[in-house]
């Protein structure tokens, strides 16, 4: 299968504790079942502590306190997990986030959610050809729907970055 995935990809780091917006906050943080399991087992104070953040109503999620932070957050505004057990021990959201892949008829993509910052300004002051997509495979013979969506996604980029018009104009 062909993949697809913007050249700045490989660039994402996270910005951990210097992240302004954390995605450690306001979001409901759901937890995979295979990684619910672990945490039940999981030892000591800060297994305990893991264990106390957790509410399985609705499915397996983290209880955010009162800030809308999840528990997980320590003061700097690092994870405790990570700090703890290391990354491999992340429930899938908190490993994959901002990261995504979709699949289409004839390709998947691999790409960063700009709901996250750094995801943003990598998207936001990308080069033009950061734009370009890397392409690993064959190239296949693309649906419609799948040029419609390219197209429209590649217009999308392109008026969004376009700084010779003010956000206004790209508005209307």
């Amino acid at each position: 299968m062909t993949v697809y995935t913007p050249l700045y990809y490989d660039r994402f780091s996270c910005r951990k504790g210097d992240c302004e917006h954390t995605c450690c906050r306001g979001w409901e943080i759901d937890i995979d079942d295979e990684t619910y399991e672990r945490y039940l087992s999981m030892p000591g104070k800060e297994g305990d502590r893991i264990r106390k953040g957790i509410s399985t109503e609705g499915g397996a999620h983290f209880i955010l306190d009162e800030e809308e932070r999840c528990p997980m957050l320590d003061d700097e505004g690092l994870c405790r997990i990570i700090s703890a057990f290391g990354p491999e021990m992340l429930c899938d959201i908190c490993d994959m986030h901002p990261r995504f892949y979709s699949e289409f008829d004839t390709f998947s993509e691999l790409g960063l959610g700009i709901a996250c910052e750094e995801s943003a300004h990598l998207l936001l002051t990308a080069e033009d050809g950061d734009l370009m997509m890397h392409i690993s495979g064959e190239r296949p013979s693309f649906s419609e729907r799948e040029k419609f969506f390219l197209s429209l996604r590649e217009d999308i980029l392109k008026t969004v970055l376009d700084t010779d018009t003010s956000f206004s104009e790209k508005s209307s």
